[in-house]
């Protein structure tokens, strides 16, 4: 059919001919402050109005000591009709009046949301193969560390999910919710930032916590969630960026690997993904990349990486931009985390 393809081919053109107004191309500090307060108006505006913030009123619902660790199950509030169930890991050996550094540790897809990150596999040997190949547990690897760790739920996941009210027909749940906020002058990926921005509250709040020591860490959508949490909110000193930077055009366009939890309507027309990361600076970042991600492809990402470069040498600290490309797929690897928080954290 000569019109087979015809969406695909008009997406990929209109992507190609988008000149995002708010592209870095500066050379010095003072052209990165002023890109900066330009480029986080304009997201403001675009992820859409918030809810009203509530009282956190934070419940511990239960706790377990693990190896090295306790586990807190803790519920607290984001605005008044959304609780948000938590996992917060807290490693053994904190002294009394002892702070430690914080780390929001944001999920990827996958249904068991922060059961994954968390290594809370219900004894099931399939989700814990999942966790395992994957090294999903980086909230526990974290832990291990010495920091304190937390890791929500998202809209739509696993505790905060639809229950019985599934999509119809299987819909993807992200774009259905994501059609949902839209309809009601939201967008799902401010809700979601917004949520995580609450989980830092909560963790900069808690006595064993040195909230001007936090970082993040995230894979996928959660890679998504550390790099924008990050550009957007300065409490964020180091963040770890697994399988997300990378090209609009080549992920999202190309590949249809996009959903309605990712999507700041129109950024496009404004900034790269690079762009958002260079938000982050003169704060830590490290990209995690794998040479054989399906979702990010290893050029792109080079592509991307490369700007990001520019931004962090105009602001004056190249040192604090890094990247770690590993052999393998779409998974964290975490081998350069443990020094990258010491020396940031």
């Amino acid at each position: 059919m000569p019109y087979d393809g015809v969406m695909h081919r008009y997406w990929m053109t209109l992507a190609r001919e988008t000149k995002p107004a708010l592209h870095f191309t500066g050379k010095t500090k003072a052209d990165v402050d002023a890109w900066r307060a330009k480029l986080r108006a304009k997201i403001a505006e675009l992820l859409g109005p918030l809810p009203e913030p509530a009282e956190l009123k934070p419940e511990r619902v239960g706790s377990e000591q693990l190896d090295g660790y306790r586990r807190e199950k803790v519920v607290f509030h984001a605005e008044r009709h959304m609780p948000i169930p938590a996992w917060v890991l807290v490693p053994d050996g904190i002294k009394p009046g002892e702070r430690r550094p914080g780390i929001l540790a944001c999920h990827g897809h996958g249904w068991d949301a922060k059961d994954n990150v968390c290594g809370v596999d219900h004894g099931n040997p399939e989700r814990r193969k999942y966790i395992d190949e994957a090294r999903y547990d980086y909230a526990v690897q974290a832990v291990k560390l010495g920091y304190v760790a937390i890791a929500i739920d998202a809209r739509g996941w696993n505790e905060r999910g639809d229950g019985s009210n599934t999509p119809f027909g299987g819909r993807d749940k992200c774009n259905v919710n994501g059609n949902k906020a839209s309809l009601l002058g939201y967008t799902l990926m401010g809700l979601n930032l917004f949520d995580h921005r609450r989980a830092l509250d909560y963790l900069a709040q808690r006595a064993d916590v040195d909230a001007t020591r936090i970082g993040s860490v995230g894979l996928s959508f959660g890679g998504t969630m550390s790099m924008w949490m990050a550009a957007l909110d300065e409490r964020i000193k180091a963040a770890v960026v697994s399988g997300y930077l990378c090209t609009w055009q080549a992920f999202a366009v190309e590949l249809n690997q996009f959903c309605g939890s990712q999507c700041c309507p129109g950024f496009a027309r404004w900034g790269a993904m690079s762009d958002v990361a260079g938000l982050i600076a003169p704060r830590a970042v490290l990209i995690e990349s794998g040479t054989r991600d399906a979702i990010f492809p290893i050029a792109a990402v080079r592509e991307a990486y490369a700007h990001l470069q520019t931004i962090y040498a105009a602001a004056g600290v190249p040192e604090r931009c890094r990247q770690h490309v590993f052999e393998g797929e779409h998974n964290y690897h975490g081998e350069k985390t443990p020094a990258f928080y010491k020396e940031f954290l």
